[in-house]
């Protein structure tokens, strides 16, 4: 029969998805101090020990097997990502693995190709990718910023206007994963917004015609951008889904803001209004067409503020040339 052993607490069970549950927890278990070869095992290697089954007392896997993991505590770290993959491959009857694509007779032995090799592969691949791509942020916002030509654009045929940044006395954007500056949106405007049908894009537009909130360049091309990331390390590469997911949240938190603070309008309104403002961050989240279409939506918005958010960066940039790399 086939068990399943938490090598931290000796809990058995019969079921993958109850030792899954168990691992999953929000406070996980700890090691018993009465095994002693527990202490000396990495989180990485409880963690297959105790997903791989045993079948008639006999484990099919042994610790020797599992060296790579001695001092590796990634899969552990992921294990949500580990478990939603798994999770559909038991619903879809996948046998083939997502992260490598080896075909597989049984389901059984995907799952334990995955916990005993490849989704740790896959999380160090995608960790030294990350890596590799962060050191070339600097070129890629180079290339972007001054191979462009955007000193030859002729400001009276375009609907862009350029900001005088030195008039402003305006030193750079708001960093992307910081609040935008919402202080020139009216109040009236700010109520309108909650009640709308559109109110996530109609804000961003709002919020986009502010200058120092111009801290995306979007690059639909390549499904790319690159976003203002502080004074320091100035812009840095994001994927352009990432981008949009992110300003969703922040739109999320603009309108309940909005929203809380509105002080002339029924209780029972601020309720309904909070609650949709809620479910369209849901919807965007768990529907795939509607994730689609407000992602469109909004890359088109930040499409249409690139030249400026281009000049802004290019005032960035040529204001200070002695930054290494330009």
């Amino acid at each position: 029969m086939t068990e399943y052993i938490c090598v931290k607490c000796n809990l058995k069970t019969n079921y993958f998805k109850d030792m899954k549950q168990h691992i999953n927890r929000k406070f996980s278990c700890s090691k018993k101090k009465k095994n002693k070869l527990t202490l000396i095992y990495s989180e990485d290697q409880l963690l297959v020990l105790s997903l791989i089954p045993y079948y008639d007392n006999k484990h099919t896997i042994c610790i020797e097997e599992l060296e790579y993991l001695k001092d590796s505590d990634i899969m552990f770290e992921h294990k949500s990502e580990l478990f939603d993959i798994i999770d559909k491959i038991e619903k879809n009857s996948i046998k083939i693995c997502p992260c490598c694509n080896t075909d597989f007779d049984k389901i059984m032995n995907l799952k334990t190709h995955l916990l005993n090799n490849c989704f740790y592969k896959y999380l160090i691949n995608k960790q030294n990718n990350k890596q590799e791509q962060n050191s070339k942020n600097v070129i890629n916002i180079n290339d972007i910023i001054f191979n462009n030509n955007i000193s030859n654009i002729n400001i009276n045929n375009t609907n862009n206007i350029f900001i005088n940044f030195d008039t402003l006395g305006i030193k750079s954007p708001i960093p992307f994963d910081k609040d935008w500056d919402t202080t020139h949106i009216s109040e009236e405007k700010k109520s309108q917004l909650i009640i709308s049908t559109i109110m996530y894009t109609q804000l961003l537009e709002e919020i986009l015609n502010n200058e120092i909130n111009l801290n995306v360049i979007m690059d639909k091309e390549h499904n790319t951008g690159m976003v203002y990331k502080n004074d320091n390390e100035k812009y840095i590469q994001m994927k352009s889904k990432d981008i949009i997911d992110e300003t969703m949240v922040k739109l999320n938190k603009c309108l309940n803001e909005f929203n809380k603070n509105q002080q002339t309008i029924f209780n029972e309104i601020k309720t309904f209004c909070r609650q949709m403002i809620n479910k369209k961050l849901i919807d965007f989240q768990n529907d795939e067409d509607i994730n689609v279409t407000v992602s469109n939506l909004m890359s088109e918005m930040f499409e249409k503020n690139k030249i400026n958010a281009k000049h802004v960066a290019k005032f960035i940039l040529e204001k200070e040339p002695k930054i290494t790399g330009f």
